[in-house]
């Protein structure tokens, strides 16, 4: 059975084969370097992709929506960050009956995005979220 780890794993490495950021699993990033990490927003390298998984919604025909944060931070001009932003949902949004990181994946769109404004070091947040339509059946589904 995949997991919503399983699923941000895959599109950590989605992310990274695409020249987003880079995905370390043990947490190591040089500091001119884009970190993708699972729900952490390191303070080192200033630029960061963050996936937390939240809020799945089921069914009980073995279907999920599964919402995917996807929080981005950039220092320098305040567009930066909208452009990180920007690469990743033209990656993401609109992907359709494809495998990430061993789940299935029917549809994956993002429903909003919000600033975050400025951090204490001067770097710009941005918060896009996704829905993914997954299967996830359980032992009690099909």
């Amino acid at each position: 059975m995949a997991t919503p780890t399983d699923l941000l794993t895959g599109l950590a490495e989605r992310l990274d084969a695409a020249g987003h950021g880079t995905w370390s699993e043990q947490g190591i990033w040089t500091p001119g370097q884009t970190a993708i990490t699972h729900k952490l927003m390191p303070t080192a390298p200033d630029r960061v992709i963050a996936l937390t998984a939240y809020g799945p919604t089921d069914d009980l025909v073995g279907g999920r929506i599964q919402r995917i944060q996807v929080r981005t931070r950039a220092p320098g001009r305040p567009t930066d960050v909208d452009d990180l932003d920007e690469a990743i949902y033209q990656d993401l949004h609109g992907l359709a009956d494809v495998v990430i990181g061993g789940v299935h994946v029917v549809s994956l769109e993002r429903i909003s995005q919000a600033s975050l404004g400025r951090d204490a070091d001067d770097r710009w947040g941005l918060s896009s979220n996704y829905a993914a339509q997954i299967g996830a059946p359980t032992a009690h589904t099909d």
